[in-house]
């Protein structure tokens, strides 16, 4: 019968690492009518980034959470959540920069399109000059990510939180670059102490806070979206240099959570965090539910 608790050993990783993985977590029928389900749809076929509404809550997606063991050992481990109605599907084509280049960040926060040159954007407030092209006149209209600029009226909550995201591998994940997650290793606690930081600041908790720029110049000199505070980022930067990038896996700050089909990963949301890895030939699918327990940041 399969274990509804994590172990003292996984408990102790998942506290030192930031994340854990079951492995046999989900029953091969449960698995195989998830799987069946998303090869039938063209979503590789047309290179499609994003899943219809319909299969991120269709029932046999949710069974991977839902009718497994993932849903006892949260309930026994986190405490009592809301019931998971949906979820995230991770569609990864082979040898595919769909999406652009990925990149590591701390999830929750808006992520969408922005300008093109430097040039438009405020050295001071990191946002783009013209704020209300791309974040609307109110800083309220939802962006193609389907995230918000704020969470409060007062503007200043600028990430959203969850307790843990669980995510399923629905096939062979053990070779890096085959579309799995991926994490920085044990950084959540220096991501805690970033929000603890801006939280202390009394100012913006989140990209906008206290050493987050929201936008910020990549080595090309083009914009991007900065996913990370800057002491994270740091840390990134070390992290990388301790390591040699290979041709499967140019992200040495990041750890690849190798998984097979049926196997689920773990994660605290402070865990930063990187997804579309692909650099194999095989397309890469999984299914990820971020449970929260409680609407706290801290």
């Amino acid at each position: 019968m399969p274990e509804t608790h994590m172990s003292r050993q996984q408990k102790s990783q998942f506290i030192e690492d930031g994340f854990v993985v079951i492995e046999n977590a989900i029953n091969q029928d449960v698995l195989g009518h998830a799987r069946d389900l998303l090869l039938e749809q063209p979503l590789i076929k047309d290179r499609e980034l994003l899943v219809t509404p319909e299969l991120t809550t269709h029932p046999s997606i949710l069974a991977l959470f839902n009718d497994s063991v993932l849903a006892d050992i949260i309930r026994n481990e986190m405490g009592p959540y809301p019931e998971v109605i949906s979820c995230q599907i991770a569609v990864t084509p082979p040898f595919d920069t769909l999406g652009g280049e990925p990149g590591p960040h701390v999830d929750g926060s808006w992520s969408g399109p922005i300008p093109d040159s430097m040039f438009e954007i405020d050295p001071i407030t990191t946002r783009p000059k013209n704020a209300a092209k791309y974040f609307g006149v109110n800083d309220e209209v939802r962006g193609t990510n389907d995230g918000q600029l704020w969470l409060d009226p007062e503007r200043r909550l600028s990430i959203g939180s969850y307790t843990t995201l669980v995510g399923v591998a629905l096939n062979d994940q053990l070779l890096p670059g085959n579309g799995q997650l991926a994490v920085m290793r044990g950084c959540h606690e220096a991501v805690e102490e970033a929000f603890k930081k801006q939280r202390d600041s009394r100012g913006v908790i989140g990209p906008e806070g206290l050493d987050w720029p929201r936008i910020k110049e990549s080595k090309n000199g083009k914009p991007f979206y900065n996913g990370l505070p800057d002491a994270v980022r740091q840390k990134a930067n070390e992290m990388a240099s301790e390591k040699e990038p290979t041709e499967n896996w140019p992200w040495p700050e990041l750890t690849p959570v190798l998984m097979n089909a049926g196997d689920a990963v773990i994660a605290m949301q402070k865990a930063a965090r990187l997804t579309r890895s692909h650099r194999t030939g095989r397309a890469g699918l999984a299914s990820n539910q971020r449970i929260q327990k409680w609407q706290a940041l801290l």
